[in-house]
Order: structure tokens, then C-alpha cells, then sequence
């Protein structure tokens, strides 16, 4: 039992703090664009608004964390916006320039950097971040003693056009860190793979 309550600290701690893929971008909403979401940019096929839903989370999450907590942090369903600023395009996740659901936890973020592919009908976009935590949001109170929560990622969503209204999207991230658990100092390592797929809006 302790250690399933153990493993489940660990992967949602990684779900909450690093996770991944272009998380962490300084992106703001922008306010007041006059033009149409949904229109169709025949010099950059990718922007517009997407519908995404997700397909696949890989390795699977132990049963024993709870279907709404994943939910809440890995939605199974958004909106993504991509947008081109001069030669620049850029990412945003139901509004959030991370995407995955922070759920109130500050993450010290980097910059997030697109690499276009030349037929504009594929970009990558990288990222990464770290977390420094005393405790657990109140939500994940019941996993039990977990504080001084430290850890680090990378990440990197891939989005390619699939045909002219639908996209896929693979979201990579590599996470590290450490915890305290019953005055413990225990340490963690994940990779993960997270599956969407997508139709404009």
C-alpha cells in the first residue's frame, strides 16, 4: 500500500509540476484580434483554432490516481491556438501557454522556442521549466506526507498538419526531482508521451 500511495505521489507530482512539452512559454492572450479564428492562412497552414482531444497518455498512470485528477491536469479536451508573430509562430493551450493545468502551482518557466518545418505543415515547439513547492495542492492531501517538492523538465509538442482541417499532436516531456516523504528525501525520473488529435474550429 505504501508504496502504490508512494508511485502515485511521484507520477502526480510529475503531472502537476513538469510535464510536458512546450510548457511554460511567457505567452499572453492576446486581446482585441479583429480577425477570424478560424480562417485558413494559406503562408501558415497551421494557425487558426483547434479542437483538441485527447487520445493517448503513455506509460499509463497507475490505477490508483484518479481519473478526475488527470482530467483536471491533462484535459481531455481544449481549444489550442496557434498564431504567427513575424516569422514566429506561437502556442496557446485553452488560453494557458502551458499544456497541462498547473492547477495553481507557480512554475518557473522557459522560454519556448518554434522550429517550423519547411513546408509549414509541421512545428515543434520546446520548452521546459522547474518547481520549487513546500507541500501538495489541498486537492492530493489524501497521497499522504509529500512536501519540499523540487523538480525540473523539458518538453516538446510536436503538431503536424494532417490534412487542411485536422492536426495531430505528440507531446514529450522528461521530468526530474526530488520530495520528502516520512522525513525521507526521495528522488524521481519519468519520460512520458501524451497523444492528441485535433479539428479546426
Amino acid at each position: 500500500m505504501k508504496k502504490s500511495i508512494r508511485i502515485t505521489a511521484i507520477y502526480l507530482i510529475i503531472i502537476f509540476v513538469a510535464v510536458s512539452l512546450i510548457g511554460c512559454a511567457s505567452l499572453k492572450k492576446s486581446s482585441g484580434s479583429s480577425s477570424s479564428s478560424g480562417s485558413v492562412s494559406s503562408s501558415e497552414p497551421l494557425t487558426g483554432n483547434w479542437s483538441m482531444s485527447r487520445v493517448s497518455i503513455e506509460p499509463e498512470l497507475p490505477s490508483a490516481v484518479p481519473d478526475f485528477i488527470v482530467d483536471q491536469v491533462i484535459p481531455k479536451s481544449s481549444t489550442w491556438k496557434i498564431s504567427s508573430s513575424g516569422s514566429q509562430l506561437k502556442i496557446t493551450y485553452g488560453g494557458r501557454s502551458t499544456w497541462f493545468n498547473p492547477m495553481g502551482i507557480d512554475i518557473n518557466g522557459k522560454s519556448t522556442s518554434a522550429s517550423e518545418g519547411d513546408d509549414k505543415k509541421s512545428c515543434v515547439f520546446t520548452g521546459g521549466g522547474s518547481v520549487d513547492i513546500e507541500k501538495l495542492p489541498a486537492v492530493m492531501s489524501f497521497i499522504g506526507d509529500v512536501r519540499n517538492i523540487s523538480a525540473g523538465y523539458s518538453d516538446e509538442v510536436g503538431v503536424t498538419l494532417t490534412s487542411q482541417d485536422k492536426i495531430s499532436a505528440v507531446i514529450t516531456f522528461d521530468a526530474t526531482g526530488s520530495y520528502v516523504s516520512s522525513d525521507a528525501s526521495k528522488s524521481f525520473s519519468y519520460h512520458g508521451t501524451i497523444t492528441y488529435s485535433g479539428k479546426r474550429k
